[in-house]
């Protein structure tokens, strides 16, 4: 089996106090969610914050510097 590099756990958890409270806020919202009845829309904002996390963690182990150099983003800046 394969272990996990540690600069991927570093910078994973480098950004904990980011991630926490949102994640918390959207859990909290899903359960509140969940109880408004059988045709909730709970499932689907599941689906959303699964892919949320996802989104991040990819991005959170990317180095991102390139796009200081990207003449698109800067002029859309």
């Amino acid at each position: 089996m394969a272990r996990f590099p540690s600069f991927l756990w570093s910078s994973l958890l480098a950004e904990w106090p980011l991630i926490l409270p949102a994640l918390a806020l959207s859990l909290l919202g899903l359960l509140t969610m969940h109880t408004f009845g059988a045709d909730s829309l709970a499932p689907r904002q599941a689906l959303w914050i699964a892919l949320g996390v996802v989104v991040y963690a990819v991005l959170s182990v990317m180095d991102l510097r390139f796009l200081r150099r990207t003449p698109v983003l800067i002029t859309a800046f």
